[in-house]
Order: structure tokens, then sequence, then C-alpha cells
């Protein structure tokens, strides 16, 4: 991890409610050297099925990808959590994708109908030298629900891009 921002702040919901949340806000750059070209990682990331695999953070977590429409202005829908209990749920809008170069989406992240988290995130993929990629992860975070979500987009992050790199390296 390159750089980390938080804050966090206490507020209250509108319409009278004595109920307070915790609003925090962080800036997560991660940075993963995979072991193939661009083309290859970003390759990767476009197909459901291998981002599946790698996405899910531990051998106990599952991603579903239910629909994937990744082009600029495309969108896409997921559902994860547990292997057994898949209670959250994504919506992503992809913003710019530059093939083999990078993609910038915002991902809202649901349990229910509550928000808990809404997030600016890039993948920059550059190349290093022929044969690896430098994948720099850029996460920019609001959770409506305390800085543990932050800690989950962290760790969650993190454990994905060393699947990656794994997943790449087989």
């Amino acid at each position: 991890m390159q750089g980390v921002l938080l804050a966090c702040n206490h507020f209250q919901i509108a319409g009278g409610l004595n109920v307070r949340m915790r609003l925090c806000h962080e800036t997560i750059q991660l940075e993963q050297v995979l072991p193939v070209p661009p083309a290859r990682a970003f390759a990767a990331y476009l197909n459901k099925a291998d981002r599946e695999i790698w996405s899910a953070p531990s051998a106990t977590a599952a991603v579903i990808i239910d629909n994937a429409d990744v082009r600029t202005g495309g969108s896409e829908a997921t559902r994860c959590g547990g292997k057994n209990d898949l209670r959250f749920r994504t919506e992503v809008r992809y913003h710019r994708v530059e093939a083999n170069a990078y993609l910038c989406f915002s991902e809202t992240l649901y349990e229910g109908d509550a928000v808990l988290t809404a997030a600016l995130i890039t993948f920059d993929f550059r190349a290093e030298g022929d044969e690896q990629t430098c994948l720099i992860l850029t996460d920019q975070v609001t959770s409506f629900v305390g800085p543990e979500a932050l800690t989950g987009h962290r760790q969650g992050f993190a454990a994905s891009l060393q699947n990656f790199r794994n997943f790449l390296n087989i």
C-alpha cells in the first residue's frame, strides 16, 4: 500500500431520527506486479469466470458476477460474501475503459437495500518490461457504516490482488 488518507465523522440522519452513523472516507492505493503483460492481465479482468476465481479474497468467500458489461458506459452486478451467505451485492458503472491500459468505475456496496459503501475505483495496468504488469489499484471509498467497511475494502482488495497474481502465475 502506497498511501492512505482516512477521515471519519458522525452525522444524524434527516427526518428527525435520532440515529448516528459514522461517515468515513479513505483513499487506498495498492500495487501488485503481475507475471504477464498488460493484455493478458486485462483479459483476465474481462473474463467473468476468471474474475470470479481470483476476486474472492479468501477460500471461504465467493464473488458471483451476475452480469458484466465492461466498457465505457457499461455496468455490472455482483453478489458476494461467504460461500453460503451471499448477502452483499454491488452495482458498478464503468466510466472509462481503455483496453489493456485502465478501467475506472464507481461501485456501490449494499446489504439488502442499505448502502454500505460508495467508491470510485481505478485499475491501472502498466507494462513492466515485456512480460510483466504493474497493476495500481486506487480506491476512493466512503463508508456509511463506520471504519470496518473501509478495512473490508483495504483487506479485500489486497487479498484479491494477491490472488490475481497467483492466478496468472499458473
